[in-house]
């Protein structure tokens, strides 16, 4: 059995209006990426997904064509 992830939680409040994209990759291939809109706070963007391999997974997300860039890397990696 599959066990669903929530693997990024992005807030745009203080950004203001516009859209999150999400980008999960797992050893290089595309990942099916489900994303929602917090139902209370419409400014939370949620990415979920099921891990279809093993392997390093990688995250990325923008918000209106501009990369969210973490304080290390706009990268997130996670190994299932």
């Amino acid at each position: 059995s599959h066990v669903l992830f929530t693997l990024l939680t992005v807030n745009c409040k203080a950004a203001g209006e516009g859209y999150v994209k999400f980008q999960i990759t797992c050893n290089g291939n595309h990942v099916t990426t489900d994303t929602s809109r917090d139902q209370v706070d419409n400014d939370v963007h949620n990415a979920f997904f099921y891990p279809e391999c093993n392997g390093e997974y990688e995250i990325r997300a923008w918000f209106n064509d501009t990369e969210i860039r973490g304080e290390k890397s706009s990268r997130v990696h996670q190994t299932f």
